[in-house]
């Protein structure tokens, strides 16, 4: 029963994630900023992260780690300072943000177009270009582009967008004419007043499903019933939520997302009172802090709200990290001693529950054994 519970919760988990990174319809509005065949596009908002509590304390915690281990490469605990000043800037506080899209799956690499948004200051980056291998820097209206070879299959193009009165965009990209266009997009939005309105920590979006890396399980069929997605990771003060936004082609298909997204912490909640000790299931429900699943028509949009401080304490087990204590979940801390109390008691309870049927199957096999033996003395017996 157990097998078939957790069966039934990774075919429910493989199609909502197949559900969340998933779209073939180009009906989804893309960003004025990327090639018109990109295949996907994300942006990961650095500074909206620091701005959460979680982040903040994951920033800190990555600065401290990279100072020790460049220290340790270096011989000096000023390693990172060192890069810090051949950069000309600190990466941990320059670095605003990322966009990557692509228009391939296969080798996402040779369409691959990034763009990084730097405060006011490139630092040291434009003049470091000129010691990259078969450098080579071509006029674009107003602007430079730069391009190296770092291998003799692939020419990377690239070029600083903006002003020390603006953010400065740092361009890549192996195509030149992504590289132009993209400038011209930022020019054109140079004197549009940025909005003040928050911004996700995460938005992606997928405009081209690749179906022969879908497989045929239960997310292939999710696929097929998607028309369209957008996700978004947004800071919900001490929760993260995570909403995705799907179409499907009719109202029945849009029915059967629904009812999907609907039942998926049910399902937890069923296999919890299956199997009660599991710590696994345990953990989800504990990070789970709410779920809303709405339609209108052929639109489904799922949010999820996950506890940030139990995905601190997460991140903090699974890389090993001594994070903060006011990151981390304090009952988690605390740990009273009743709760682990019910653990061992539990433990005892599964361990005794296999002796037994250890203890079964060794009175089984004696009986085996006794027969055979009456078996081969009867046989003696006959013989003589």
């Amino acid at each position: 029963m157990r097998h078939t519970v957790f069966t039934a919760i990774a075919i429910v988990f493989c199609s909502l994630s197949a559900a969340l990174v998933i779209a073939q319809d180009a009906s989804i509005e893309k960003p004025a900023n990327i090639p018109a065949d990109s295949k996907f596009v994300i942006k990961i908002d650095l500074s909206a992260i620091k701005r959460t509590q979680l982040g903040a304390t994951l920033f800190r915690v990555a600065k401290e780690k990279a100072i020790d281990e460049f220290g340790k490469k270096s011989g000096e605990k000023a390693g990172l300072e060192r890069i810090q000043e051949m950069l000309g800037l600190d990466p941990f506080e320059d670095v605003q943000s990322i966009t990557l899209s692509s228009s391939e799956y296969d080798s996402p690499e040779k369409s691959m177009l990034a763009m990084v948004r730097l405060k006011r200051t490139t630092g040291n980056l434009e003049g470091m270009v000129l010691g990259l291998p078969e450098y080579v820097a071509t006029d674009y209206k107003q602007h430079q582009i730069h391009s190296t070879a770092p291998d003799r299959k692939m020419r990377i193009y690239g070029a600083f967008h903006g002003s020390g009165e603006q953010d400065r965009v740092m361009i890549l990209c192996p195509n030149k004419n992504t590289v132009q266009t993209t400038l011209d997009q930022l020019d054109s939005e140079s004197n549009v007043i940025p909005s003040t309105e928050s911004t996700p920590l995460i938005h992606l979006q997928v405009f081209d499903i690749p179906h022969d890396k879908i497989g045929n399980g239960p997310q292939a069929n999710v696929a097929k019933i998607l028309k369209s997605l957008m996700m978004e990771v947004n800071d919900n003060q001490e929760n993260i939520s995570v909403t995705a936004t799907m179409t499907t082609e009719t109202e029945n298909q849009s029915q059967q997302v629904h009812q999907m997204a609907s039942g998926l912490m049910a399902m937890i909640d069923f296999a919890q009172s299956m199997d009660s000790g599991n710590k696994d299931i345990e953990k989800l429900r504990e990070l789970v802090a709410g779920h809303e699943s709405k339609i209108n028509g052929t639109s489904v949009q799922v949010m999820v709200n996950l506890k940030a401080s139990q995905i601190a304490s997460l991140i903090a087990e699974t890389a090993h990290l001594n994070l903060p204590l006011s990151a981390k979940n304090p009952e988690a801390e605390k740990q009273p001693a009743k709760n682990r109390l019910a653990e061992a008691r539990l433990e005892f309870e599964a361990t005794k529950k296999e002796l037994e049927a250890k203890k079964m199957e060794l009175k089984a096999l004696m009986e085996k054994s006794d027969e055979k033996l009456r078996s081969i003395k009867k046989e003696i017996e006959e013989s003589k």
